[in-house]
């Protein structure tokens, strides 16, 4: 998939902006945006090719219930 994208939603948890070193063994799967389309940082990333980071909360009403969608 070519420039996956996931858009951060009002009920959605925290979302933690994370960079990582250049010379660190990370890909980035996705980027995080806004609903108007600004781009926010790294999302779903895979370090040392076997950890999986998605660098979200729970939310506090919603609970994980809100990490429940695709991402594009």
């Amino acid at each position: 998939m070519n420039n996956p994208r996931i858009t951060m939603l009002q009920h959605t948890g925290n979302y933690l902006q994370l960079t990582y070193q250049t010379d660190s063994n990370v890909k980035i799967w996705s980027s995080a945006y806004t609903f108007i389309d600004q781009k926010l940082g790294n999302f779903m990333a895979v370090i040392d090719d076997h950890i999986i980071v998605f660098p979200m909360d729970q939310d506090p009403k919603h609970g994980w219930d809100s990490q429940f969608s695709s991402y594009k």
